[in-house]
């Protein structure tokens, strides 16, 4: 039995009772469903241990990963990627995160017998060719390559992925991260080294701020440096814990840098959500920089319990009587990934 079993396990009731009735997750309870809850939401639905992913898992669990799962196959277009919401005709970033989704349905071959259909394989192939041949950012002329050096100091000949579907448009450090994510948990050992994930870590060492962590990409502005930011910096760390191989011999300064950013993030943050997703990612370096255990045990009581409420200052809530975190079902799946003992996650087995 995992240490926080009982707490993921109201979690998990939360995220059943806030299910909308199309099948999908808001980012608020009652709110329009997108892709990204409801793909994160049956990330955590899936645990293996507690959630739908065992057998005689409760019915509830089981009906809400059914009623998710086909709403997202309904939400895939024709050319493989998906939009924000259901009326969204564009793939874009979202795409990555339902191929995390389904390339955990597919690689953990309980969850797979309980839930995948015959589809899903194809679905899933469609779904990489769009992150690999549509998604990436394109390459820059000499002379764009100049301007990019001079105003952001950034070696802009490796290539990022994007939010949306423009094909000019430039990468950015959230959506790499996550592709990056979505592409290797389908088989580590192959794909963490492939040209194209080699090429994601090099992007994201490039992008890392002077003092550590990251932002939306942009170390620099000119030659004034610029802040890291709790997301950035939390999804490029997880997408290092994901894709970190034992051939890969880039500097791992920027990720060790990151760390105690991320760590010094999650220490001043009064947000939940900075605290859920940041633990997601700090929980895979231990000991490394100020992420010591015992400010990491801290995170965890802080997330569960909130902090005490001080005059003139916000407080984080912690886990409410709901089971839920700041009324989120999107919070409260990234709390169910950061207190799960089981990796099966971004370590599927």
């Amino acid at each position: 039995m995992g240490i926080y079993d009982n707490q993921i396990r109201l979690a998990l009731d939360f995220l059943v009772k806030t299910q909308n009735p199309d099948g999908g997750w808001g980012y608020k309870v009652g709110g329009q469903s997108f892709a990204e809850p409801t793909a994160l939401a049956l990330l955590a639905l899936f645990h293996p241990d507690i959630g739908a992913g065992r057998l005689n898992a409760p019915q509830p669990y089981v009906d809400a990963v059914q009623k998710g799962l086909t709403r997202l196959r309904a939400d895939q277009h024709q050319d493989g990627g998906w939009g924000i919401f259901k009326e969204d005709q564009f793939s874009g970033w979202m795409t990555y995160l339902a191929t995390w989704c389904f390339n955990i349905l597919l690689k953990i071959p309980e969850l797979s017998a309980l839930y995948a259909r015959p589809e899903d394989t194809d679905l899933r192939g469609r779904a990489r060719g769009v992150i690999l041949n549509k998604q990436r950012e394109p390459k820059v002329t000499q002379k764009e390559w100049d301007i990019y050096k001079k105003l952001l100091s950034i070696d802009s000949n490796l290539l990022g992925w994007k939010w949306g579907p423009n094909a000019t448009e430039a990468g950015f450090v959230i959506p790499t991260a996550l592709a990056m994510i979505a592409l290797t948990v389908e088989d580590r050992v192959i794909v963490a080294d492939s040209d194209q994930i080699q090429e994601g870590k090099a992007y994201l060492r490039d992008r890392a701020c002077a003092g550590g962590g990251w932002n939306v990409g942009n170390p620099y502005m000119y030659d004034k440096q610029l802040p890291p930011t709790p997301d950035g910096t939390a999804y490029a760390l997880l997408a290092f814990a994901v894709t970190l191989s034992t051939s890969d011999f880039g500097g791992t300064q920027e990720v060790w840098s990151g760390v105690s950013v991320l760590s010094d993030f999650v220490e001043e943050t009064y947000s939940d959500h900075v605290l859920a997703l940041g633990l997601t990612a700090l929980r895979f370096y231990p000991d490394i920089g100020t992420n010591n255990s015992d400010r990491l045990n801290r995170f965890y009581i802080k997330l569960l319990k909130g902090t005490p409420s001080q005059t003139g200052k916000p407080a984080s809530k912690g886990q409410a009587l709901s089971g839920g975190w700041m009324d989120s079902p999107h919070s409260t799946a990234l709390a169910i990934l950061a207190l799960s003992d089981n990796l099966y996650f971004v370590q599927p087995q």
